[in-house]
């Protein structure tokens, strides 16, 4: 068993290249892992459970590849990732993926160790009054929702639903995770509730015709979503 303050680094990508950064972390404390292709990366992080993964693009857009698959895998998710990258521009197209840091190549050894703490050690940040995504604007000192213009009612739980959603847009919540989150672990509630809780949700935010934000994901539950383009009728 790694020690707690030894934090482990998965590496994928190009061999060459991520035996140097094998070799460079090593060197300052580091647990590394390799694994031989970036196909393997989201099997080998479910098994060891890293602190952090760093894969190399090359090719380029597989390691961005990679990066989707284990943001959408509710068990490893919140690994932080570190994507090395030949184009930047390309990479900043993935902005929206929580967690993940890309650095361009060539970088200094110093550099690259610093960004890595940096996503193992984020800095607190206060919880700002605002939750936004697209038109929708939770206020939450004032306790109220907007969808544009239009203001929306929501029961307590609906509110609490939404809430976790805005706080991570895009991700897909199961069942189980959104009655943990909402409900708590001693409340006995069948999963049959969250349903019925998204089900108005969903007519909440849509009432003034407005795009459907919400999406359902078969056999895995639910994600706040604007490129949904089914719209409530």
């Amino acid at each position: 068993m790694v020690p707690t303050t030894t934090p482990s680094i998965l590496l994928a990508g190009d061999q060459s290249f991520i035996g140097l950064l094998k070799y460079i972390l090593d060197q300052v404390g580091f647990q590394t892992l390799l694994a031989d292709r970036l196909d393997d990366v989201a099997r080998l992080a479910e098994i060891r459970r890293p602190h952090l993964l760093a894969l190399d693009d090359a090719p380029r857009g597989a390691a961005v590849a990679v990066r989707q698959e284990i943001y959408s895998n509710s068990d490893i998710g919140h690994i932080p990732v570190m994507v090395l990258v030949a184009d930047m521009a390309e990479a900043l197209k993935e902005r929206h993926l929580e967690r993940t840091d890309f650095m361009a190549k060539p970088f200094l050894p110093g550099e690259f160790i610093a960004r890595l703490h940096g996503l193992l050690h984020p800095p607190e940040v206060a919880e700002a009054n605002l939750l936004t995504f697209g038109d929708i604007v939770m206020e939450l000192d004032a306790h109220r929702v907007y969808r544009g213009e239009r203001g929306i009612h929501l029961g307590p739980i609906e509110y609490r639903l939404l809430r976790h959603f805005l706080k991570s847009p895009r991700k897909v919540f199961s069942r189980e995770e959104l009655l943990t989150a909402i409900w708590g672990r001693n409340i006995y509630v069948i999963a049959r509730t969250v349903d019925v809780h998204m089900s108005h949700l969903r007519y909440a935010l849509s009432e003034g015709g407005e795009p459907n934000y919400i999406r359902t994901v078969r056999g895995a539950g639910y994600s706040l979503d604007p490129d949904n383009p089914l719209t409530i009728r």
